[in-house]
């Protein structure tokens, strides 16, 4: 019985002191997620941010203002002053199109104003006639 029991202690230390079979560091990975470092770099069109408020799909289109596919989006928010810079792909993993959202009004990465109109509690906005989004507003301020 001792024997059995020694030898089944030992199995258990050489199976925990086994490199790949040993548990990951967690202390170590949330350390470096709270320093803001990202495994993979997020490309995109305005300046590269490790931190996210929030990700997701809003309705989008392409051609036509139908709303009717889903587009991949992030958002840094800005409650201070009500503003939002928000990432939009079209199905790619760099984002095809950056827009800040401040005064009530969006803008493109190069400055050019975008129009945009009120449906319900969204933003319904065109981007150079050819491509459509559905923005809710708990995309830009949260909840």
């Amino acid at each position: 019985m001792k024997i059995t029991l020694l030898a089944t202690s030992l199995t258990l230390f050489a199976l925990a002191s086994t490199p790949a079979l040993a548990q990951p560091d967690i202390r170590q990975e949330q350390a470096q997620s709270q320093k803001g470092q990202s495994s993979a770099p997020v490309k995109g069109s305005a300046p590269v941010s490790d931190r996210y408020d929030a990700t997701g799909k809003i309705k989008c289109s392409v051609g036509n203002p139908t709303l009717d596919a889903w587009c991949d989006f992030r958002v840094v928010r800005h409650p201070p002053t009500g503003g939002a810079q928000i990432w939009i792909s079209h199905g790619g993993k760099t984002p095809d199109r950056v827009l800040h959202f401040a005064g009530k009004k969006f803008t493109s990465d190069e400055g050019a104003a975008l129009p945009a109109q009120r449906q319900g509690d969204n933003w319904r906005v065109n981007a150079g006639g050819k491509i459509y989004y559905l923005i809710p507003d708990a995309v830009i301020y949260g909840g």
